[in-house]
C-alpha cells in the first residue's frame, strides 16, 4: 500500500546520466538549478523503483552496497530496456 503522494520522476534521467558518470549531487543541483534535496529525492526514488524490479530487492536501499554510481547505471538500463 502507498503512502503520501507519488513519487515525482522530474528530471530523473538527467540526474541519472550525471550520477552514471560520477557527478556530485551539489555540482548535479547547481547544473540544473535543482536543489540538492531534490536531486538525493530523485536517487531515493529510484532506489525504491528498482527494489520493486530486481530479485536482491533491498540491497538497493543499502546505501554502503549501492552507491549512487551503481543506481543511477542500473536506472539507465532499466529505461533503455537491457
Amino acid at each position: 500500500m502507498s503512502r503520501g503522494r507519488p513519487r515525482s520522476q522530474e528530471h530523473i534521467q538527467e540526474i541519472a546520466e550525471h550520477l552514471a558518470r560520477g557527478k556530485p549531487q551539489q555540482w548535479i543541483a547547481e547544473q540544473l538549478g535543482l536543489s540538492h534535496t531534490v536531486v538525493w529525492r530523485r536517487l531515493e526514488t529510484m532506489r525504491a523503483v528498482l527494489v520493486e524490479e530486481h530479485p536482491d530487492g533491498g540491497r538497493w536501499l543499502n546505501k554502503d552496497e549501492r552507491s549512487p554510481v551503481e543506481v543511477a547505471l542500473a536506472w539507465l538500463e532499466r529505461d533503455a530496456g537491457v
